[in-house]
This record gives structure tokens, C-alpha cells and sequence, in this order.
């Protein structure tokens, strides 16, 4: 606890442009890192700058960050080479779901592709007011901060506002979105970040899958286990 404490203390304070760029010029490592990156000291660094040089070294590193392989990783290769008995090694059960997820429970129709997400917004009737009154307005009231803020692709601290890389933001920009949606989530680890939705309402997988179902006859309980085992199966490897 003593190492992280000092992490658990900034998280805690207001994450201003001010923090930023005291806590650089404050942590030695930090600051000789800043110094090498920019040409100049941090504590001479107007605010805002050394917010988007910090925002933009988290991207960084963010980017190198891959999930490791999954047990289903493994199960997904036997099939392309059809290797039966590294087949029969995956759980039954979670063969079972993995049968319902990208068949009758139709659930790879939003969560696709090698993230389990396809990237894109929807309104899947949670509430977007939580347990503290507090409104969340999901993507329309993500569009909303992204229209008033001065640190995206076209903004004045971009490296690319006239490039093709800010043209997602020029459509974002552009579009009306439906209070309500949100981001379909990766579901690469999913078995290691509950609670589930957007507010938290869902303690576990079970209970997740149960607010996408219509009716209780979608899918059944013994169904919502055998798609609980698949989705474990998705967790990467230490």
C-alpha cells in the first residue's frame, strides 16, 4: 500500500492542466523525460502544453498494450486447422456457448471481430440516471464535451488537424447522437472487470446477459451459464 499511495492521492485531486504540469516538474524522472522530449523544463511549460505532451506519451504507451492469448485463443486456432483433439480441449460448456453467442443469442452481431466490439454505439435500455441522481447522456453527452474541447485532432495543440487522422472527429463533430447510446465494450478479459454496464448495475456476467434479453425465453439459465463459461474463456493468460 505504501508504494501506491501516492497514485491513489493523485487520482484523488482535480486533474488540471495546473496538476499536470506541477506533478512534472516535480517528479525529477519526469521532468528529465520532458526536458529530452520537448527541448524545455516543464515548470517553464505553459499549463495546457504540458497537458497534451502528457496526454500524448499516455497514448503512446497505451498503444503498445496487446492482451495476451486466451484459453479461447487457443480454441479458435484448433478450428482453422481443424485439430480435433485440441478442439475436444476446450470446455464443453464453453463450446456450448460459443455456439449461442454467434448464433441464436446473436451476440457477435455487436461484439465482433478480434476485440469482441465493433466500435460503435447503442441503447440497450440501461438507465442513464444512476443511483446518485446523476445524468449520463452516453455518446450525446460525450459530443457535447468533445464540441467544447480545445485538445482534440483540430484543435490548436494538434499535430494533424488538417490530416486525414482528425476526420473522425470532423464526422463525430457533425453527427446527432441519441441520448442513451453507448460504446459497445471489448470483451477481451471481461470475466476481470465487473460490475457490468455503463453504471455498474450489473454485479456479474450473468446478470449482464440477462439485461440484453427480450423475454426470459431468449435464453434460458442453463443458456446464461454455458455463455458465462465461453466469456471466461476470453480471459488472457498471466
Amino acid at each position: 500500500m505504501q508504494s501506491i499511495r501516492p497514485l491513489l492521492d493523485a487520482r484523488e485531486m482535480a486533474a488540471t492542466p495546473v496538476h499536470v504540469r506541477n506533478h512534472l516538474a516535480g517528479t525529477p524522472a519526469l521532468a528529465g523525460d520532458f526536458r529530452r522530449l520537448t527541448g524545455t523544463d516543464a515548470a517553464r511549460t505553459r499549463p495546457e502544453r504540458a497537458l497534451v505532451v502528457a496526454a500524448k506519451a499516455l497514448a503512446a504507451f497505451q498503444e503498445t498494450i496487446a492482451t495476451g492469448r486466451s484459453e479461447f485463443d487457443d480454441f479458435r486456432d484448433a478450428l482453422i486447422r481443424n485439430d480435433r483433439d485440441a478442439i475436444t480441449r476446450y470446455p464443453a460448456e464453453a463450446r456450448r456457448g460459443f455456439a449461442l453467442f454467434v448464433g441464436q443469442g446473436g451476440c457477435s452481431g455487436c461484439h465482433a471481430g478480434p476485440l469482441f466490439s465493433n466500435g460503435s454505439f447503442h441503447d440497450i435500455g440501461v438507465a442513464t440516471t444512476g443511483p446518485s441522481g446523476r445524468v449520463d447522456r452516453g455518446r450525446a453527452g460525450g459530443l457535447d464535451k468533445l464540441n467544447a474541447s480545445p485538445f482534440t485532432r483540430l484543435g490548436r495543440y494538434s499535430d494533424a488537424r488538417r490530416g486525414a487522422t482528425a476526420q473522425p472527429t470532423r464526422a463525430a463533430l457533425r453527427e446527432v447522437a441519441q441520448p442513451g447510446t453507448f460504446r459497445v465494450p471489448s470483451l477481451r478479459n471481461v470475466a476481470l472487470t465487473a460490475p457490468y454496464m455503463h453504471d455498474g448495475s450489473s454485479p456479474t456476467l450473468a446478470d449482464a446477459i440477462r439485461r440484453h434479453r427480450t423475454t426470459p425465453a431468449d435464453v434460458t439459465d442453463t443458456e446464461i451459464r454455458a455463455l458465462v463459461a465461453f466469456l471466461e474463456t476470453l480471459t488472457a493468460r498471466p
